[in-house]
């Protein structure tokens, strides 16, 4: 695990200027300045476009009461309405759209056509991303999210799954700018 590759995520995001935000739930455990300092206008950490599969996939935080106040959602590519099926998975959100039938450019635009406004990332049609790279030798890959963690600890965490489970392969996302 000595190679580092550096990926710049293509993020989602409620505009500033919208009134939309996500409202999280009064659990107990969190206090009221926690909860201040969640995340509440990311749609997804990252968009890209998977070669293999020929897919735009996006990977977010748990919608909680999004839905109702972003769909309905038409998601283009190229300037093409395409389908896509989204899937909540534990406190994270998944899609990806239908395969693209067309050649597309080196770098092309995908629109996301929410309830009250529209967003436009351009992506590459080469994967960038070390995940989706085909590699024999990295068999086992752990993929997580950081938020504001310091790096020791980020080191400490990394050296107990490679110890423990044998991950060869790591890829994270971290808020740092």
């Amino acid at each position: 695990m000595s190679k580092v590759q550096l990926y710049q995520p293509q993020p989602v995001s409620i505009p500033e200027s919208s009134s939309v935000q996500r409202v999280f739930p009064k659990y107990s455990e969190l206090s009221d300045e926690h909860r201040q300092n969640l995340d509440s206008r990311s749609i997804f950490y990252d968009v890209f476009f998977d070669e293999s599969e020929r897919r735009v996939v996006g990977l977010g935080p748990e919608l909680l009461n999004l839905g109702r106040n972003l769909w309905p959602l038409r998601i283009f590519i190229s300037g093409q309405l395409v389908t896509y099926r989204i899937q909540p998975i534990k406190e994270l959100v998944f899609f990806k759209t239908e395969p693209v039938d067309t050649i597309l450019p080196d770098q092309f635009d995908v629109v996301f056509e929410f309830k009250s406004f529209s967003i436009t990332v351009t992506l590459e049609s080469k994967n960038k991303i070390p995940i989706l790279e085909h590699n024999d030798s990295n068999r086992l890959t752990l993929t997580t999210l950081q938020k504001d963690n310091p790096i020791p600890w980020i080191s400490d965490w990394i050296t107990w799954y490679y110890r423990k489970y044998g991950v060869t392969r790591l890829v994270f996302y971290d808020n740092l700018p």
